[in-house]
């Protein structure tokens, strides 16, 4: 999600200007998954990378994984970590020296060029904090969708000092841009110029109001993180086979990604896993349509006690296709995400600790699907407006001048 987020924000942000952008991207582009994005409006330079993607051809799932060993966890806080990330994580020492050969190049010839960095991986921060060193009247803004040094979590080494590279790096950038209100307290330790800039919708998808589907189907599209859980369905669900209302062989859970073993997993814990059916990796117009087709779109997330109002990048997609969404949080209750739910009411939200009022929703949901009426979200205009991408980019337009 995270480049279909670079991708439409840079896009809306590059209208702002007269002179075609410039996009400096990896040269892992070559073999990563593609999304048939239209880059027309871009001038594209491949910068040469060799990292853990170049070797494992865009096929690894971004790093997710619930299982290792104590050496493995190790190296994976060490891959997170300062400097050992710039050897070890995505991007590696190539493009690191070729991102700021390159970027001096191109601004000794545009001085009034506005750069963007766009994470993840941070190298491409280090990259932009270089260069702002180097041209140091150029605007520089840096867009933070995750955040590694999270307050409740130990995914790096020496914590302490990497809050202070970060702090080094970042505080010279105009604004840090970032997706989720629960981020903003954490990015001000490093600079106090902090905007919201959310994932955004980038158009509404127009899909059949009334389903047809031969089962009663749940999906859930892209990665999944140990820290998901959604036991609380699975209860539910029971409860109410248990009275026949529906039978197991007219419930679909559908998966669309690259961590299948974690989401097979899930299932299998609660008998379900016969329910399953595997899309595997999908691009992301294909993953609209799943999710227009679907009665129900799984949104899954976590907090912790310090950390919470996370928002991600699906949730948006879920928005567009106008299709119910159902978000259990992993966690401690969120006011926030409470909030949210209360005011736009895109679908049904609780706590896998706490399944109050999601019998009677499912039973609501699964009652559509029998009759196969129309279960589409009735969006305020107004509040749905807020989401999209490009009233979300103007919010920088101030920056950029």
């Amino acid at each position: 999600m995270g480049s279909i987020r670079n991708y439409l924000l840079t896009r809306e942000l590059s209208d702002y200007f007269e002179k075609k952008s410039t996009a400096f991207i990896t040269s892992n582009a070559k073999v990563l998954p593609k999304d048939h994005l239209n880059l027309d409006a871009f001038e594209i330079v491949h910068l040469p990378t060799f990292d853990y993607r170049s070797i494992a051809k865009g096929t690894s799932a971004a790093g997710v994984s619930e299982s290792g060993g104590a050496l493995k966890q190790f190296f994976r806080r060490l891959k997170n970590s300062l400097p050992f990330s710039l050897l070890l994580g995505l991007g590696g020492p190539l493009f690191l020296i070729s991102g700021i050969w390159k970027g001096f190049f191109y601004l000794r010839k545009n001085r009034d060029a506005v750069i963007v960095s766009l994470s993840e991986p941070f190298i491409d921060h280090i990259i932009a904090s270089v260069l702002k060193n180097i041209f140091p009247k150029t605007t520089w803004i840096a867009d933070i969708q995750n955040l590694a040094l999270e307050p409740d979590t130990d995914r790096v080494l020496l914590k302490g000092f990497q809050h202070w590279r970060y702090k080094r790096i970042l505080k010279k950038a105009a604004v840090i841009s970032t997706v989720s209100e629960g981020l903003v307290p954490h990015l001000k330790r490093y600079n106090q110029s902090v905007e919201i800039v959310e994932l955004g919708i980038s158009a509404m998808y127009e899909s059949t109001k009334a389903l047809n589907n031969t089962k009663f189907t749940i999906s859930y599209c892209g990665s999944i993180y140990p820290e998901q859980k959604f036991d609380v369905l699975f209860d539910v669900f029971n409860d109410i086979l248990s009275e026949g209302i529906i039978a197991m062989d007219e419930l679909q859970f559908q998966y669309a990604g690259t961590n299948q073993n974690m989401w097979i997993k899930q299932l299998m814990e609660h008998g379900f896993e016969s329910t399953s059916k595997d899309l595997g990796s999908i691009n992301y117009s294909d993953s609209r349509t799943v999710q227009a087709e679907s009665n129900l779109n799984l949104l899954l997330t976590w907090n912790t006690p310090n950390f919470k109002t996370i928002i991600p990048g699906k949730y948006y997609d879920y928005l567009s296709t106008s299709r119910p969404i159902l978000m259990i949080i992993n966690g401690e209750n969120d006011p926030a995400w409470e909030q949210r739910f209360a005011q736009l009411k895109p679908g049904f939200m609780c706590y896998n600790s706490k399944a109050e009022g999601l019998k009677e929703y499912l039973l609501e949901q699964i009652n559509h699907w029998r009759l196969s009426t129309d279960n589409s979200l009735k969006l305020n205009k107004s509040l749905l407006d807020q989401h999209l991408i490009k009233y979300q980019a103007e919010k920088l337009k101030k920056y950029l001048s």
